[in-house]
C-alpha cells in the first residue's frame, strides 16, 4: 500500500541519516522559510531537554482555499502530555534532534507505519517541543488522498488503526493518547 511504501522509505532515511538533526518533507510539500532550519538547530542546541521545535503551516486544497495552522500554542514550549492530548501540527512544520536508534527502527519497520502522527509521537518519548510562532511549510492536501476521500466511518476506522499504531510506539502519556482519541 501507499503507507507501507512510504513509512518504509521514511524509515529507511530514518536509518541512513548522518545528521543530529532530522526533519520530514513529504515530496508534494514544500518549505516557505528560508531561514527556519538553521533556527530550529540553534534553539535545540540552547535548549538540552527540547527533543524538537514546532512551528506553524498553512494548508493549501486543490480549490485554491488555504487554512492557517498559527497559533498554535500559548507558550513556546509544549510538552510532550500537552502534544499528546491535544495538539496534531503536520510533521512537516517540525525538527527534531536525531534520538531515533536503530532497534526502535527495526520494531517500527515491523509496524509498517510511520505516519505523521507516529513520526511526532516517536520523537515525543524523548522530551518536549519548542514553539515558534512562525510559518514555514505548505501542506499540500488534494481531494484525492486517503484522508481526504474518506467517508466518517472510514475515518473513524483510521483513527482507530493509529491509536493502536501508537500504542505500541509511546513510551510515556498513555493516558493523554486514550483522550485525544476518544475524548
Amino acid at each position: 500500500s501507499a503507507v507501507e511504501r512510504a513509512s518504509a522509505n521514511r524509515l529507511n532515511l530514518l536509518q541512513n541519516c548522518k545528521g543530529d538533526y532530522v526533519c520530514f518533507l513529504d515530496g508534494d510539500d514544500n518549505y516557505c522559510n528560508n531561514e527556519f532550519m538553521q533556527q530550529s538547530i540553534d534553539a535545540l542546541k540552547k535548549d538540552k531537554k527540547a527533543v524538537g521545535v514546532v512551528h506553524n503551516y498553512i494548508e493549501v486544497f486543490d480549490d485554491g482555499t488555504i487554512k492557517r495552522h498559527d497559533n498554535i500554542s500559548k507558550k513556546n514550549y509544549i510538552t510532550s502530555a500537552q502534544y499528546t492530548k491535544s495538539l496534531y501540527v503536520h510533521v512537516g512544520a517540525m525538527v527534531f534532534k536525531q534520538l531515533v536508534d536503530l532497534a526502535t527502527i527495526d520494531k517500527l519497520k515491523k509496524l509498517k507505519s510511520f505516519d505523521d502522527n507516529d513520526i511526532t509521537q516517536l520523537y515525543l518519548n524523548y522530551g518536549d517541543l519548542i514553539y515558534r510562532n512562525v510559518d514555514v511549510y505548505n501542506y499540500y492536501q488534494n481531494d484525492g488522498s486517503l484522508w481526504s476521500s474518506a467517508n466518517d466511518f472510514e475515518k473513524n476506522l483510521i483513527n482507530a488503526i493509529d491509536y493502536e499504531i501508537l500504542k505500541q510506539i509511546i513510551t510515556k502519556n498513555h493516558i493523554q493518547l486514550f483522550y485525544k482519541y476518544f475524548h
